[in-house]
């Protein structure tokens, strides 16, 4: 949902707004998610639309590729994104996982800050 509501280009276009940030000073880091290994949507059409380009086949989605994509478009640069390639269903071992620990899984936090 986070990936479709474009939380991270918003976020990013917040601290710009309220803190006078640059978008080529900003460094972001993104942990472990769902990789396009285990990102199998059955509503494409509904829950995707317009990110048709991101889709490996009817159902898997790429959505670091998004992310990406996202973040570059408020600014920041390739250099200054590291996403980790990680998919938490495939390990949830180490990872909490929705899809593969439901319902009993754990929660990730985000991290937001401003070093001056």
């Amino acid at each position: 949902r986070g990936t479709i509501q474009n939380i991270v280009g918003k976020t990013i276009s917040g601290m710009i707004r309220a803190f006078s940030s640059l978008a080529e000073d900003i460094l972001v880091a993104v942990g472990p998610s769902l990789g396009p290994c285990h990102s199998q949507f059955l509503e494409r059409e509904k829950d995707f639309r317009g990110f048709e380009p991101y889709f490996l086949d009817n159902s898997r989605v790429n959505l670091l590729a998004i992310t990406r994509h996202q973040l570059r478009e408020v600014g920041i640069r390739p250099s200054h994104m590291e996403l980790s390639d990680i998919c938490t269903v495939c390990r949830h071992d180490l990872y909490f996982s929705f899809r593969g620990d439901k319902p009993d899984c754990g929660r990730f936090a985000s991290v937001i800050g401003v070093l001056r």
